[in-house]
């Protein structure tokens, strides 16, 4: 029942069909993909890499993909594990074929298949992967006129049911100011840069939100845009409701979180088991000193220097404060927290101030809900 959604209390009923959990039958998400599904068969049982033959050419879809969230670190990932020999960077980091692209441009099948080396992939038993940092949170596919989406985690599962999943989260206040900064000026998005603004940005935001959660469900709030202003986006660092939505169609297995500040603090860790949970080699010494060498990153913005008020930053730490420990629940009961972390029963203060690493592991609650996606 699509209306059996709510916002945790029961009192708001879901109202958009589009985005209420359980969501479409495996057979309408399939149906929607129908053809990329028939030229899909049969996959290769010869190449490790979903591969398949296509009028006499190699095809292959990822092995892998990086989610996101964006600003947290998905362009130094990319670009390192780039540098593996068994891994086939994409022509194209973030195809966004699964969320952007699709809507708005409606490109191809064949056009995201174009977006990946294939012939290197099979030739070199290779995999293959993209970095589309909007999978983890952004709309999907219009399924109709009645603006039935179908969402990126339901796509994943119908085309790639064993796929390796990898998302970065990074401190929530952190990723929403350097989201700001970069698409105001790398994408020249805003009129005013500044402090000040971004204040009244966040604020309008917040309002936005208070007044959407009177009349939508959370997860209606979470992935609708209209009513928010483009920027900063407030919601993208909630990452709590997104990630229970994506253990709806993908056991914590097939998962592999990292605290994005571990890319700077323990790189090495990071990569050694990154590496193990995608099933290649570990790199020789020569090989890690490229790999943890410098990189360009995506942090070229000339206004990195400027400060967020210290108003600003408490106001967003007390906003984001529910969700953090609602975070760190879900990553305590699929075991992503690291050792030292991982038996304290009680919630944490909500600040970001718990290391996450690695894949989970499919708890009794999960399977249940698992089932329900998978049916």
């Amino acid at each position: 029942n699509n209306n059996s959604n709510n916002n945790g209390d029961g009192a708001v009923p879901c109202r958009d069909p589009a985005i209420c959990i359980p969501h479409h039958s495996a057979e309408v998400v399939q149906a929607a993909y129908a053809d990329a599904l028939q030229v899909m068969q049969p996959l290769a049982s010869s190449v490790r890499n979903p591969c398949f033959r296509w009028e006499a050419h190699w095809c292959c879809l990822p092995y892998f993909y990086v989610l996101g969230v964006a600003k947290s670190g998905t362009t130094e990932l990319h670009e390192r594990l780039s540098m593996h020999r068994e891994i086939v960077p994409p022509n194209r980091k973030e195809p966004h074929w699964f969320t952007r692209a699709e809507l708005s441009n409606h490109k191809s099948f064949f056009w995201y298949l174009g977006r990946f080396d294939s012939q290197r992939v099979v030739e070199q038993d290779a995999i293959t992967f993209e970095a589309s940092a909007s999978t983890f949170w952004d709309r999907g596919l219009k399924l109709n006129a009645r603006n039935k989406d179908i969402l990126p985690p339901e796509a994943l599962r119908a085309l790639t049911p064993k796929a390796k999943l990898v998302v970065l989260m990074r401190d929530p206040v952190e990723r929403l100011w350097s989201d700001y900064t970069y698409f105001c000026t790398e994408r020249d998005k805003c009129t005013d840069i500044s402090a000040d603004t971004f204040d009244l940005l966040v604020r309008e935001n917040v309002r936005a939100l208070r007044q959407c959660q009177l009349n939508a469900t959370e997860l209606e709030c979470m992935y609708t845009a209209e009513g928010f202003p483009s920027l900063p986006r407030l919601r993208v660092s909630m990452y709590a409701p997104f990630l229970e939505v994506w253990f709806r169609y993908f056991v914590p297995e097939q998962m592999f979180l990292i605290r994005s500040e571990l890319l700077r603090t323990n790189p090495r860790l990071v990569y050694t088991e990154l590496f193990a949970f995608l099933g290649v080699r570990q790199p020789r010494a020569a090989e890690w000193r490229a790999i943890l060498g410098d990189h360009k990153g995506a942090n070229r913005n000339p206004v990195r220097k400027m400060q967020m008020r210290e108003d600003t930053r408490a106001y967003l730490q007390e906003l984001y404060r529910p969700y953090n420990q609602r975070l760190h629940g879900l990553l305590r009961e699929h075991g992503y927290l690291l050792p030292h972390q991982a038996s304290p029963t009680g919630s944490p203060s909500g600040d970001w101030d718990f290391d996450f690493l690695g894949r989970g592991r499919l708890s009794r609650r999960t399977a249940r809900e698992s089932s329900v996606g998978n049916s």
